[in-house]
């Protein structure tokens, strides 16, 4: 009893660590909203909320999106708005509409803690599946690796679908090895439900259901291969639960077939493409060959998010597992492995992408990490001691980089120090063209009662791949009758990666031409430069030359 309470005290404080380091300047960015995947994502549930899930067009208001994770939104959202009615603060729905029009974050705020809650969720749910799989010791090993892990306390700290797919396709796995041990139909039941949750929430997750398969094959061979203990009634209701459960949780397919459809072929046909500079050769996420990311999703490699010590150690782990090939092993890897090969194929590069692989992933560590310290030491206490200090050397590395990356994330934006300096110096409804990332300015086309000023805003869409656009760029500047040019260094990023201009070297060329164009016929009036550009962009106001109603 004594060793239980021990280790459930144990686990407790290292489930606050995880919290603390999730929770970790959580607010970056208020009041402003710098995650462009939050914005979409947070306003759908609002859409769906409002519409009280009646509208067919509101589930399609972001395209073809898996919508699972805007309906778990609902729930802290609709909770915080009971809360205001219950207070007084909201009398009407349009109190509602109008206190989210004024000051959005704290719907943003109750979000991310919903994923927060989940990344904590996650550390105490591979606990308990790894110490079922192998042992305590090893249990113990990965927990913590995943608690401290940089990249799983980033994705922590956004309101998107990144971390609640992860923790869906764990539920998945955990109930795979529950059907490993025992071929239950409850067992059947949940994996089915869990895949079909983390595929609804993100459409590449179809490898979720993996590790159920390789179980039900598991059992078929150990009762006798035959055609009838493969296609039996537990697969029948492993295969119903995943179809019915998915359209239960994704109904873009009902309301309309043909829409999702179109909508899934063409995020298809992007994934093969990639965007502007993103792409990598084979295993760039290990070699770091590929676009760095900037801001939130930055870095983009295992190499910078992992160190490379981690990263040496688990792909030593990995090859333990391919190794030796024990069932336990191979259920993990038959989710981890398809997964990581099927994004290494696609063009998109983005490290977040395997973020769902990354539990496993700490799972092949802790093994190499208790290989390594039983070749070093024959001695119990000795081997103990090794490993201890192993894993608090690679957590604190881990909880220093976190740290310091949320120090920097959460220090004033120069979008928001620009946006005060425009509003304090810059006349109302100035004609202001902008690139992709500005501050945020108030719109005319938008203005609130309560808005002092507003500008004509419009922009430029930099990263398309056409040619000969510089003429179309000045055009638009004219046409607009532009009088101030907003820069920011997250949109010029993308013409200096390696792969920008590997692949589009003319487009690259293009627009370097139009950054000169600026600079040589506007005026810098302002600059305001960031503590680390790769976390937040450099922001630059031109006046721009007017010439008979137009840009000269």
């Amino acid at each position: 009893m004594a060793r239980i309470a021990k280790n459930s005290l144990y686990l407790a404080l290292l489930l606050v660590a995880a919290a603390c380091l999730r929770l970790y300047h959580i607010r970056f960015g208020e009041p402003f909203l710098y995650h462009p995947d939050e914005i979409k994502l947070v306003a759908q549930a609002g859409r769906l909320l409002s519409t009280h899930f009646t509208d067919i067009t509101a589930y399609f208001a972001i395209g073809v999106y898996p919508p699972f994770f805007t309906y778990l939104l609902t729930l802290p959202i609709g909770l915080y708005i009971v809360v205001n009615f219950l207070t007084g603060r909201f009398s009407t729905p349009a109190d509602v509409t109008q206190f989210y029009n004024l000051s959005p974050f704290p719907f943003f705020f109750i979000s991310r803690l919903l994923v927060a809650f989940m990344g904590v969720f996650s550390v105490w749910l591979l606990y308990r599946l790894v110490k079922r799989l192998y042992s305590e010791r090893v249990a113990w090993i990965a927990s913590a690796l995943l608690a401290f892990n940089f990249l799983h306390i980033q994705q922590s700290h956004y309101a998107t679908v990144d971390l609640p797919a992860s923790l869906f396709a764990l539920l998945a796995v955990s109930s795979a090895v529950s059907l490993l041990e025992k071929p239950r139909p409850l067992h059947y039941f949940t994996s089915a439900l869990f895949a079909a949750m983390a595929l609804a929430t993100k459409f590449s997750l179809f490898f979720a259901v993996a590790p159920a398969l390789y179980a039900h094959l598991c059992h078929a061979k150990d009762s006798g291969w035959s055609w009838n203990k493969i296609f039996n009634r537990r697969l029948f209701l492993l295969a119903a639960t995943l179809v019915i459960a998915f359209l239960l949780f994704c109904p873009l397919f009902v309301l309309d077939f043909n829409q999702t459809k179109q909508g899934l072929q063409g995020t298809g046909q992007f994934e093969k493409e990639g965007k502007l500079g993103s792409g990598g050769s084979l295993l760039s996420y290990w070699t770091g060959d590929q676009s760095e990311g900037f801001g939130v999703f930055y870095p983009n490699d295992f190499l910078d998010t992992l160190g490379p010590v981690l990263m040496a150690i688990t792909l030593v782990g990995l090859f333990l597992m391919v190794r030796r090939h024990q069932r336990a092993d191979l259920l993990l890897l038959s989710f981890a492995l398809l997964t990581y090969f099927m994004f290494e194929y696609v063009a998109y590069k983005a490290i977040r992408h395997l973020l769902p692989v990354l539990p496993f992933l700490m799972v092949a560590a802790a093994l190499a990490l208790e290989s390594i310290a039983i070749r070093l030491s024959r001695q119990a206490e000795r081997r103990n001691a090794v490993l201890l200090g192993m894993v608090l050397a690679l957590a604190t590395a881990q909880s220093i980089r976190s740290c310091r990356y949320f120090n920097e994330l959460a220090k004033p934006d120069p979008r928001t120090i620009s946006r005060a300096w425009i509003l304090q110096n810059i006349p109302a409804h100035s004609r202001i063209m902008t690139e992709s990332f500005p501050p945020a300015l108030p719109d005319c086309r938008d203005v609130r009662p309560d808005s002092l000023r507003c500008y004509h805003l419009s922009s430029l869409k930099l990263s398309s791949r056409r040619l000969n656009l510089t003429p179309e760029f000045i055009s638009a500047l004219r046409d607009f009758r532009a009088q101030y040019y907003l820069a920011d260094g997250f949109s010029r990023v993308f013409f200096d990666w390696k792969h920008s201009y590997k692949k589009y070297p003319q487009v690259v060329q293009e627009r370097k031409q139009f950054f000169a164009w600026l600079e040589v016929n506007a005026k810098r009036l302002q600059t305001f430069k960031p503590s680390d550009p790769r976390l937040q962009p450099e922001i630059v106001l031109y006046q721009l030359p007017v010439f008979d109603g137009g840009v000269d």
